[in-house]
């Protein structure tokens, strides 16, 4: 089902101008027909989610977007989840502690690639655990994944009110992040937990 959201037109502008293609290349990326992109612009239809699931990936390709925010903002298939709970590189970027379990939430601080926030941006993000059943939802009965859920978009609140926050903020500021978040949600030394390895070292 499509629904009109007047952000969609800003980000064809967008595209466009970062691309320098012409509105017939992006419709044939879009996987649309041109018309379509004139109907979007004047607020008169709105993209299928599968067109939005083109143009979030588009947008990465053109590099307004990182991976990393649209994998937050699509949600991980349970599948995709347990592969970067097993296989995430390197300790953990957070300082979440026991105290922090216990509230389910953990409020950092922001570190803009400016320097400084930008005007009307938050210099500091509450990020909350994933509820138990978000997370069944995401991972499935038994490994089963279903349809993509928004587990990570749920620990950030904010998220939806700053859509482009995480692209300007520092690596290392989102790494702690999106490590905080995991952590709160799956408790401290998951990783330990969750390795192949661990139990038969036991």
């Amino acid at each position: 089902m499509s629904q009109i959201n007047s952000s969609d037109s800003l980000r064809l502008g967008k595209l466009r101008a970062v691309t320098g293609k012409n509105w017939d290349s992006i419709a044939a990326d879009l996987g649309i027909k041109r018309a379509m992109i004139h109907h979007v612009k004047s607020g008169r239809r709105g993209f299928s989610d599968k067109t939005l699931q083109r143009l979030l990936e588009c947008e990465v390709a053109a590099g307004i977007r990182s991976k990393a925010s649209a994998m937050i903002e699509q949600g991980l298939r349970g599948a995709d989840l347990v592969s970067v709970l097993l296989h995430g590189e390197g300790g953990s970027q957070s300082d979440v502690t026991v105290k922090d379990i216990d509230a389910c939430e953990k409020e950092i601080r922001l570190e803009f690639r400016r320097g400084t926030p930008p005007s009307g941006y938050p210099t500091r993000l509450v990020v909350k655990a994933a509820s138990n059943s978000d997370v069944w939802r995401t991972i499935g009965e038994k490994g089963v994944s279903e349809n993509p859920a928004k587990l990570l978009a749920g620990c950030l609140a904010n998220l939806k009110d700053y859509p482009d926050l995480l692209d300007r903020l520092t690596p290392a500021c989102y790494a702690r992040i999106l490590d905080t978040a995991l952590d709160l949600t799956f408790g401290l030394n998951w990783r330990a937990k969750l390795r192949p390895d661990s139990a038969g070292s036991e």
